[in-house]
């Protein structure tokens, strides 16, 4: 400036840029460097809680497809504190009541057929052995049971008739009173029936 304030040149200094384009270009690929860190660490981070929940998951789907399909001494092998160890110390627990009650059921279901058969066979020595003869038929006239005393008032020869029609063993009177009786018409039904040795 001269002395009235007004310009007299102009002064310039220069100073080299390379270095400041250096650095703009080192923090660049830094940061470049930092995001592509992060984006593996995030995959790598997602990776392994994904696994540490599908493989539970699907440990957890596998061991219930097996209880459900009836094999109650599987045990599922999921060890973790998390929600889903406790899902599967539930139903590994759930297994075993089954299992147990199962058992129990088998149990009570073994003895009570051991003693329907021990009664079948009791009522049927007292059938066999009655003095009266027995017939007995379902509503459509097939023969359920008879006894020998029947077999012996009738003169039929032995045989097993349970399953037959009674007019395929029997003569039309004692089939039409057979009829009669399984049709609930009449509450009480009488015939005279042709026995064995001209009774």
């Amino acid at each position: 400036y001269g002395l009235n304030n007004t310009p007299v040149g102009v002064l310039g200094v220069s100073i080299a840029a390379d270095r400041f384009v250096h650095l703009r270009r080192r923090a660049i690929y830094t940061l470049l460097g930092i995001m592509a860190g992060c984006l593996i660490g995030a995959s790598v981070l997602g990776y392994v809680l994904a696994r540490s929940i599908l493989i539970p998951v699907n440990n957890l789907l596998n061991g219930v497809e097996k209880i459900t399909s009836g094999d109650l001494s599987y045990e599922l092998q999921i060890r973790s504190k998390d929600e889903l160890g406790t899902v599967a110390l539930a139903f590994n627990r759930m297994a075993r009541q089954l299992k147990e009650l199962i058992g129990t059921l088998e149990q009570r279901i073994e003895a009570a057929t051991k003693e329907l058969q021990s009664t079948l066979a009791y009522m049927s020595a007292i059938i066999d052995n009655m003095a009266d003869g027995l017939l007995a038929t379902d509503p459509d006239g097939r023969i359920t049971r008879s006894n020998p005393a029947l077999q012996s008032m009738l003169g039929l020869e032995e045989g097993d008739f349970v399953g037959k029609q009674s007019v395929e063993v029997f003569d039309e009177d004692l089939a039409n009173l057979m009829e009669l009786t399984g049709s609930g018409r009449e509450k009480y039904a009488t015939a005279e029936i042709d026995m064995a040795n001209e009774r």
